[in-house]
């Protein structure tokens, strides 16, 4: 039959398709219709071996699918700031439920001008922004930062200060969709409709707050008209580096009262400021717990077995 079905003859070829369906069947039919085939299925999903099994086919594909864990990696070899523990993120919010807002340009200028404990001052806000390459538009994230943003997180720049039409390119961006040619720097792209000459590309080790940026630009925020009560809207991220000798709740209490005598606080807020380490690897942590406590159970019930 498989000879006749090589030879191209269509009746043995509709013979062996037939055949290969039955025992297809009859196997499905001898594995979950009958005695001993429940028994055994029900012994294969009660066995630790399976959810084990299942872990590690889980993380394969995540390491595949992540390009070897990059992130990760990156992670674990630290923040390529230049003494990143000065480095603080700011928020402020209602003490309930935990909720982390930004801050006002006028808040933000308040800081810059005035505080004692703070080195520098940048805001960010993160969008997501198209950009024609080659022809071909797509949607990726981006960041809009303020001039000072790099010197104030102390990562080497490409440029020392970001014009409004140029913008930065993430390394990963630059390899994968720049194909890492060197001349695409200093060339124009349409940004959201505009022409952006990349002024340059960033570190490879650089990150931020784990965030996948593609683009990074530097323009004057744009204001979203609304209600009053939608005030939030306008809010941006504020990064910050502390002076020598500083501590967050030093400066935390600092800027809550520049807030108060410069009239922008707001009632029942608190001020908060955060290592960038803490946020930067709180997720990390987290994962990394939660995948241990996972494999000593599946291991215990394994050993158990």
């Amino acid at each position: 039959m498989l000879d006749a079905a090589d030879a191209g003859e269509a009746e043995a070829r509709w013979a062996v398709t037939k055949h290969t369906r039955d025992a297809l069947r009859a196997a499905a039919v001898a594995r979950f219709e009958t005695d001993l085939g429940l028994e055994q299925v029900s012994d294969a999903l009660g066995n630790p071996k399976l959810c084990l099994a299942l872990g590690i086919l889980a993380l394969v594909s995540v390491a595949i699918a992540s390009r070897g864990f990059a992130i990760t990696r990156n992670l674990l070899a630290g923040l390529s700031y230049r003494d990143p523990r000065s480095v603080v993120v700011l928020a402020q919010g209602p003490p309930v439920f935990g909720i982390r807002m930004g801050f006002s340009a006028a808040e933000t200028n308040a800081f810059r001008e005035k505080s004692k404990t703070l080195a520098g001052v940048a805001a960010y806000s993160w969008h997501t922004s198209s950009i024609v390459v080659d022809g071909r538009k797509q949607l990726l994230q981006s960041a809009n930062v303020d001039s000072p943003f790099f010197e104030v997180l102390g990562v080497r720049s490409p440029v020392e200060h970001l014009q409004e039409d140029e913008f930065l390119a993430s390394y990963k961006f630059w390899r994968s969709e720049l194909n890492g040619d060197p001349n695409r720097v200093g060339q124009m792209m349409m940004i959201n409709g505009k022409p952006m000459r990349l002024a340059g590309v960033l570190p490879s080790d650089f990150l931020f707050l784990a965030e996948p940026i593609a683009l990074w630009t530097s323009e004057p925020e744009r204001i979203v008209p609304g209600p009053p009560r939608r005030w939030w809207l306008n809010l941006r991220g504020v990064v910050a580096r502390l002076n020598p000798g500083v501590s967050t709740d030093a400066a935390s209490k600092e800027l809550r009262d520049i807030q108060v005598k410069s009239n922008l606080a707001r009632r029942n807020f608190q001020m908060q400021a955060t290592p960038i380490e803490d946020l930067t690897y709180r997720a990390f942590r987290s994962y990394a717990g939660d995948l241990g406590v996972s494999l000593v159970c599946d291991l215990s019930g394994l050993i158990h077995t």
